[in-house]
């Protein structure tokens, strides 16, 4: 089989390029983080733009609803281009599939296979002359069909319709691809032709048998009847012709009945017939059980067809249950609008905020950076100023130290002045004890005082200037107080701003939790819904079941009551013809010899109905033999139907028990009715311990995608089995068609998946344990998406 190796893509959707290769033999679980939109952080990331890709390069057709294929080129982007590289263990082979799609230019594809040594080889296959030709190619070298990967291999909302939901003719149609049904049906249809001539020639020589008959028995009757001793009698013999008039009469009579009950049974049949395809249209539609109910009752009340079973009761109570359903699930639908209506503008409200408190915070920064460079200047400046001022201060002490000194001398000198001494004769003046002079004292006096003085003047005016770099120092102080308030009161108003956004938050994350509670309502109440469904399901099928086994009953009987008076009008014609052959002979014969001409013509008719009878049987025995393989064909299609879905519900049956499921597929259909004819009618069971648990419908979204899961592993199996040797693909995706599971049920599919190796993208929303190793992140931020491991 071809396993995908290895994706390249470039401008396809949101991404801009990417390469991806693919691990082999596990599943490798795909999440989103979308960083443009806050309100939904999973979707559109681009995880389904990968898939998109891998789908376009197989089949050239785009997975999205979209007009032209062109529409998943990137918006900023005029072309686009995907590479997939497939190998092939089978025989060493490596197919590779580029595609080139532009908005101004048709699409260009190039094919090219290589083998085990990297040399190309099948040049004459792989270049093909148009697109649909390259289109032909590459869904024949993989050996499947569009729907096929569709259906089994690329699964996502927009291409796929689980097999428990599509209609009866889906499901058949799936069984029939699987077992070659519509081969049996061409064979089928060739001996139902071959059949037509003989049944022909086998009704009409089986006319002729009755007809045979029915004059032998004229005449047992006639000669019965004949006395030989007076059959010359004049009387007797118009006696006799009077009785043959009688008994063609009678036979025209009985002829004539025949036929009105033939011609009214013909009507009771066409209209059996007309009411069977009514019935089978109906099963098809869409009509709600009670009123499917209502309408087969009344076709048999007026059809005389016998009563059904009694569903009305039970269908009203499901009725009202559905009705009951479906209006609490428009009420839930219209709570959770409004709630994400209110979601919305609280996102719009909280992002609005949460912007401006952003921008606050940001300008409050730079704001703050600023402030705080101000007083850091303002610091430097008050520290400068404060040097200077214990400069000025030590100035001052050592001026004041010295008026200190000063003023010891200026009154130690002052008192030395007092201690003069004048002498009486000669007036001069001088101290006791001590060699200075007064003049020396009084000169010292003069300037210690006049240093006094000048020291004063400058201790007051370093007083000044200490005043003064210590108003200025108080000024900084002020100004680094204001801007230190400042700061604060910014703080203040943004940590306000951030309680409102926190306040905000909360009533956004309530209301969120609001919305998830009403859809998880809404989930329960949705599968409440598909519950009813599959009881209703259930007694439709019943309900059906009956019907149609009342009409086909009465079509049969309606066949063998025509067939019965068909053969009843030609033994009655046959009786009629040879009574008038009787009064021709009666008539024209000698009157001695019309027993013996009676004699004659029985045995006549014994030779001919020998002859009539062996060719019926010869006639009927080709019938016998080709109604055989008609009847073997149809059995040989039930057979080989019944098979498949055997194998089918044992594969899923398996698939479910490895994922850890511990209910069970039951499916029947293709059987084959008394009449010999096939009904094909599937019908699904799933089974809990051996005991019937209903139809699909009733169960819980989470076991429903174990219920799809197995299914579609199921269907992949089988689809790349039915492939030729070395074609089919070993690998599939899932998009988003198992999340209605926990993280505890995807672990498990993957777990299950790992072990089988089975090679899968399992694109999901959900959560799974951290611990997991196969993983894919797709990131799209500012509009591009990107791959990260």
């Amino acid at each position: 089989m071809w396993r995908l190796s290895e994706i390249r893509i470039r401008n396809i959707v949101s991404f801009h390029e990417a390469t991806l290769n693919i691990s082999q033999g596990v599943a490798t679980l795909i999440f989103g983080r979308n960083e443009d939109n806050a309100s939904q952080p999973c979707n559109g990331s681009g995880k389904s733009s990968l898939i998109e890709a891998i789908s376009f390069a197989l089949t050239g057709e785009q997975l999205r609803k979209v007009k032209s294929v062109e529409e998943i080129i990137n918006d900023h982007a005029d072309e686009a281009y995907v590479y997939l590289r497939l190998d092939n263990d089978f025989n060493d082979t490596t197919f590779t599939i580029e595609r080139n799609i532009s908005r101004n230019a048709p699409q260009s594809i190039e094919c090219h296979k290589y083998d085990a040594a990297g040399q190309e080889i099948e040049t004459d296959k792989t270049i093909q002359p148009t697109v649909s030709d390259y289109n032909k190619f590459i869904l024949n070298e993989i050996g499947l069909s569009k729907d096929d990967i569709y259906n089994n291999f690329i699964l996502c909302d927009n291409k796929y319709e689980s097999f428990f939901d599509c209609s009866d003719k889906n499901k058949k149609e799936v069984i029939n691809r699987f077992s070659n049904g519509i081969i049996v049906d061409e064979s089928i249809a060739r001996v139902q032709a071959d059949m037509e001539p003989i049944v022909v020639r086998l009704n009409e020589v089986n006319n002729k048998v009755i007809n045979v008959k029915g004059s032998i028995s004229a005449i047992e009757n006639e000669l019965t009847q004949v006395d030989e001793k007076k059959v010359n009698a004049q009387k007797e013999r118009e006696s006799h012709i009077e009785r043959l008039d009688g008994q063609i009469q009678k036979c025209r009579e009985d002829i004539e009945a025949a036929e009105d009950k033939k011609s009214k049974g013909e009507k009771r049949l066409e209209l059996l017939q007309q009411l069977q395809k009514q019935v089978a249209n109906l099963e098809e539609s869409d009509t709600a059980l009670l009123e499917a109910y209502h309408q087969i009752k009344s076709m048999c009340e007026v059809n005389e067809l016998g009563a059904v079973s009694e569903f009305d009761v039970l269908s009203e109570r499901y009725k009202k249950d559905l009705i009951d359903a479906n209006d609490l699930i428009t009420k839930l639908k219209a709570q959770i609008n409004a709630a994400n209506k209110r979601v919305k503008e609280l996102q719009k409200d909280y992002e609005g905020k949460n912007n401006l408190y952003t921008q606050h915070t940001q300008e409050q920064s730079e704001l703050t950076e600023k402030d705080k460079a101000l007083i850091e200047k303002f610091n430097k400046e008050v520290a400068k100023i404060d040097q200077q001022l214990d400069k000025i201060e030590d100035q001052i002490k050592v001026h004041k130290s010295r008026q200190a000194q000063l003023e010891t001398l200026i009154a130690r000198n002052s008192a030395m002045m007092d201690g003069i001494i004048i002498c009486p004769k000669c007036e001069h003046k001088f101290f006791v004890g001590n060699e200075i002079t007064v003049e020396e004292v009084r000169a010292n006096l003069v300037n210690f005082r006049t240093e006094m003085e000048d020291n004063k003047s400058k201790v007051k005016k370093l007083n000044e200037e200490f005043d003064h770099y210590d108003d200025q120092a108080a000024t900084k102080s002020d100004e680094i107080e204001t801007i230190e308030k400042r700061i604060k009161s910014r703080s203040l108003d943004l940590n306000t701003e951030y309680s409102s956004l926190v306040s905000l938050s909360k009533k956004l994350d309530e209301a969120e939790r609001s919305v998830s509670s009403l859809q998880k309502q809404q989930i329960s109440t949705e599968n409440e819904l598909d519950r009813i469904n599959g009881k209703i399901e259930v007694m439709r099928n019943r309900l059906f079941g009956e019907i149609n086994g009342i009409l086909e009953g009465r079509i049969t009987n309606g066949e063998n009551y025509i067939s019965q008076q068909t053969s009843s009008i030609k033994f009655i014609q046959g009786q009629m013809a040879q009574y008038q052959q009787s009064k021709r002979e009666l008539l024209e014969a000698p009157q001695t010899d019309f027993t013996a001409s009676l004699k004659a013509s029985l045995e006549k008719y014994q030779s001919d109905l020998q002859k009539a009878e062996k060719s019926a049987s010869d006639i009927q025995s080709e019938y016998d033999i080709l109604k055989k393989q008609e009847l073997d064909f149809v059995m040989f299609k039930s057979y080989i139907a019944r098979k498949k879905i055997d194998a089918l519900s044992l594969i899923v049956n398996d698939f479910l028990e490895k994922i850890g499921s511990d209910i069970r597929l039951k499916l029947e259909g293709f059987t084959v009715t008394k009449t010999g004819k096939l009904r094909d009618k599937i019908s699904v069971q799933v089974m809990r311990d051996g005991i019937d648990c209903g139809s699909y419908h009733k169960f819980s979204g989470g076991e429903k995608a174990r219920l799809n899961l197995a299914c579609i592993l199921s269907l992949h199996t089988l689809t790349n089995s039915n492939c030729e040797d070395g074609k089919g693909l070993d690998f599939i995706i899932i998009d988003e068609l198992l999340d209605k599971s926990d993280e505890m049920g995807m672990a498990t599919y993957c777990e299950a998946l790992n072990k089988l190796g089975q090679t899968a993208l399992l694109i999901t929303q959900g959560g799974v344990s951290e611990g997991y190793p196969h993983k894919l992140l797709i990131v799209k931020k500012q509009g591009i998406s990107t791959i990260s491991n």
